[in-house]
């Protein structure tokens, strides 16, 4: 909503300026190019709005889908200059219409960049300031069309330079076993599945599963990016059934994948003697927490706490009436459930 204001408050300012709209001491000439301006490969003219004109309106062409870069050489104005690219020859207040509407003193060319998703009709309308009303200026209208990239799997090492025009682009990148991913860009992009299903925002650093993804970018644009992939090693301890043996004093380490939120590992613990325990975990951030669980022989659960960072709790076990020490933990094989975020490395020990 408040871009759709802004838009319309920049477009009222930019033809009230140059007496479109509003109350005016003098009448407004307007004048269109005599045919239509094909800017399909690169171009270059130079247009003269006499002193009788003060809008010049231009049709333009485009036959094939592009990333356009649009240059506007003023030539002998002393006022800001108005341009407007838009999708109507006449008026709108329609916001999606206006594709720029940009007001300034022309010091410098005035440079905007705009996609074409295929061939398309557009208008480019230049307007006078008041203290250009009733002189002969000019302005050199270049611009340049890169074609949209075709190719979009990215592999791991390569710089992918993406010219994309549509809403929505797909780059396919596949891991051909689990992956520590490093990724660099210049634009936010959303990491999907093999489904297109979106999984979360990109990150410099992410772990994922063997599989088929995507980079998507939800705009129109020129960007870069590159991805790396190291492989990891990651257990096949994510059930019960199939739990590690873990030693006390021994440290055992694992990834929470980035696609997996109900990722979780087990652990097998066999105690030779009733003893208080301690949890010791080792994260790579501080605001990141290990969860554990833990649960006896018979799959009740005798105690559960958490791990922030890197730093050591001791085990309470939950109060048990029968027991005469509430902090031991009775001899005897317990099974520990650990679970995190995703996309977390962990490592952690007991004692």
């Amino acid at each position: 909503m408040k871009k759709q204001i802004s838009y319309l408050l920049t477009l009222v300012l930019v033809l009230s300026l140059c007496g479109v709209m509003g109350p005016v001491n003098k009448t407004v000439k307007a004048a269109e190019y005599g045919s239509t301006v094909d800017i399909t490969n690169d171009f270059s003219q130079t247009f003269t709005m006499d002193a009788n004109t003060n809008i010049l309106t231009i049709p333009i062409t485009v036959q094939k889908a592009g990333w356009l870069t649009f240059s506007l050489e003023c030539q002998g104005f002393a006022d800001k200059v108005a341009v407007d690219l838009r999708t109507t020859k006449e008026y709108s207040s329609n916001v999606e219409d206006h594709l720029h509407i940009i007001q300034r003193v022309p010091t410098a060319p005035i440079t905007f960049q705009q996609a074409a998703s295929g061939p398309v009709n557009w208008y480019l309308m230049v307007l006078k300031n008041d203290l250009d009303v009733g002189k002969e200026v000019s302005f050199t209208l270049k611009t340049n069309r890169m074609d949209p990239t075709q190719d979009t799997e990215a592999k791991s090492g390569q710089t992918m330079n993406i010219v994309q025009v549509v809403e929505k682009g797909y780059y396919k990148f596949t891991l051909d076993a689990p992956s520590k991913v490093t990724f660099q860009s210049d634009f936010d992009l959303t990491l999907c599945n093999a489904a297109k299903k979106e999984i979360g925002n990109t990150k410099k650093v992410m772990y994922l599963s063997k599989g088929t993804y995507y980079f998507c970018n939800t705009s129109a644009g020129k960007f870069s990016f590159t991805y790396t992939a190291a492989k990891i090693k990651t257990s096949s301890n994510t059930s019960k059934k199939k739990a590690q043996k873990l030693s006390l004093k021994k440290k055992a380490k694992g990834f929470f994948t980035m696609e997996n939120s109900k990722q979780a590992y087990w652990y097998k613990l066999n105690l030779k003697k009733t003893k208080k325990l301690v949890f010791s975990s080792k994260l790579s951030s501080k605001a990141d927490s290990l969860y554990y669980e833990i649960y006896n022989k018979k799959g009740k659960s005798v105690a559960m706490g958490f791990v922030k960072g890197t730093g050591t709790k001791k085990v309470y076990p939950f109060p048990d009436k029968k027991k005469k020490n509430a902090e031991k933990i009775p001899k005897g094989t317990y099974y520990v459930k650990v679970d995190g975020l995703n996309n977390l490395p962990f490592e952690f020990m007991m004692k």
